[in-house]
C-alpha cells in the first residue's frame, strides 16, 4: 500500500520513539542494523523527515536522530504525507481521473467510507500510541528472527 521509503520510515520513527530517551540519539546504524534496512536508503528517507520536522538529525560523536516534537504529536498520517504524499488518499482506487462523489467508479461508494476511517485511525495514532503498544507486547516491530 505504502512505497518502501515510507514503510521504512514510519519503522524508524517508530524505532527512534521506543528508543530515544531524553538527550539520547539513535544512529543510523543502529536503526538500519535492527530494522534490516539498507543505510543508504534509510540515510535518505530520515532526511525526508528531518526536512518535513518530523526528526532532529545532529551530527558528531553523540550524533544520530531524535524526535523533533513529543511522540504523542506526531501522527502516522504525518509521517506518510513527508513520504509518499497525500496522492493514495486523493485518487481513484481504479486509476480512473474523472472519478469523484458526482461521477463514480464502480468501487467508488464502496471504497469512500474505508478510506476515510483509514484517513481517520492514521490521524489518530500517533508514535506514543504505538510505542505503547510495543511495550506491552501487544503488538511487535523487530524482524530478526532467533
Amino acid at each position: 500500500m505504502f512505497s518502501k521509503s515510507c514503510e521504512y520510515g514510519i519503522r524508524a520513527a517508530l524505532y527512534i520513539a521506543q528508543h530515544a530517551n531524553g538527550s539520547k540519539n539513535i544512529g543510523l546504524k543502529e536503526i538500519a542494523a535492527d530494522q534490516e534496512i539498507p543505510e543508504h536508503f534509510l540515510s535518505k528517507v530520515l532526511q525526508v523527515l528531518v526536512k518535513h520536522k518530523i526528526l532532529k538529525s545532529t551530527r558528531g560523536l553523540r550524533g544520530g536522530f531524535s524526535l523533533n516534537h513529543d511522540a504523542n504529536k506526531i501522527n502516522i498520517l504525518g509521517i506518510i504525507s513527508a513520504i509518499d504524499g497525500m496522492d493514495l488518499f486523493n485518487t481513484c482506487v481504479l486509476g480512473l481521473k474523472d472519478c469523484s462523489s458526482d461521477k463514480p467508479c464502480p468501487v467508488h461508494n464502496q471504497y469512500k467510507p474505508i478510506k476515510e476511517e483509514f484517513l481517520r485511525i492514521l490521524t489518530k495514532k500517533t508514535l506514543y500510541d504505538l510505542v505503547k503498544e510495543l511495550n506491552d507486547g501487544s503488538t511487535f516491530l523487530t524482524l530478526k528472527r532467533d
